[in-house]
């Protein structure tokens, strides 16, 4: 019986922060004048949000097609000069 009571006052006792932390976040959201805010998206928000990724992926896609369009055939033309120890020097396209 008596380490049943120990038991008892010892939960109590480590649980009774946690309870008081609790109580007074409760209290601190409801408070007058809070106003809570509905952050979810709508449908047509999820969409819209969807096609936008949509885009971003595309265009990514699309600019890593054309710069190895672009580059690809100058590079393999570059190893000949690479192998001999010749390399050109850089030039950017302003």
């Amino acid at each position: 019986m008596i380490k049943a009571r120990t038991f008892a006052v010892a939960a109590f006792v480590a649980a009774a922060p946690l309870a008081m932390s609790a109580t007074q976040a409760f209290a601190a959201t409801s408070g007058h004048g809070v106003q809570l805010i509905d952050t979810t998206q709508t449908l047509a928000g999820q969409q819209a949000t969807f096609i936008a990724g949509g885009d971003d992926l595309g265009r990514g896609a699309a600019e890593l097609v054309s710069s190895a369009y672009i580059g690809g055939p100058q590079g393999i033309l570059d190893i000949p000069a690479h192998v001999l120890g010749m390399p050109k020097a850089l030039q950017y396209i302003p």
